[in-house]
């Protein structure tokens, strides 16, 4: 039996804002108001540690939520990562694999009822979120806990590890 569509509910409402937080994210990061670009990236997380939580406990967890989820995640996280690289903290490799790794998800032949991330994808999903909170905490709080050189580093890695997920993945696809 399939769930009626249930498109206003807390989780989706969660995430559709996640999403509508992205432009004045980026906004804060190209203008360097970098308090208000911290409270936005601390709603974001907060945002996706929630939703999923809440649509299980309310019973509304549904194909639709689990879309908007995933992609409000990327559109965040994607379009942010684009704005560290504008002032040269990431390359551009980095967002154009993550891009890549969404896309790979819709692809005919998927199960398209639920995005189905491996470990190695849901580890690089929060890595994504760490990615933009080390330049944006550091920024804020004027820290230097973590180098530029581990900074640069660190997206590297990011990028590799995001292309074996596409890989692992991209070969599973074809095994079956």
């Amino acid at each position: 039996m399939t769930k009626p569509l249930q498109p206003l509910t807390v989780p989706n409402v969660l995430s559709g804002l996640r999403a509508l937080t992205t432009p004045f994210f980026v906004w804060a990061v190209l203008t360097e108001r970098w308090l208000f670009a911290f409270w936005l990236f601390v709603f974001a997380v907060l945002s996706d540690l929630l939703d999923g939580p809440i649509a299980r406990r309310q019973q509304s967890d549904s194909a639709l939520g689990t879309r908007l989820d995933h992609s409000a995640d990327v559109l965040f996280t994607a379009t942010a990562l684009a704005a560290f690289v504008w002032l040269g903290v990431y390359s551009w490799h980095l967002v154009l694999l993550q891009l890549l790794a969404f896309l790979e998800y819709t692809l005919p032949g998927n199960d398209n009822s639920r995005f189905k991330g491996s470990y190695l994808g849901r580890i690089n999903g929060i890595l994504f979120f760490v990615a933009i909170g080390i330049p944006a905490t550091q920024n804020a709080f004027h820290l230097d806990w973590v180098a530029p050189v581990a900074i640069t580093w660190f997206g590297v890695a990011l990028a590799a590890s995001t292309l074996l997920s596409l890989l692992i993945r991209t070969v599973a696809r074809l095994r079956s």
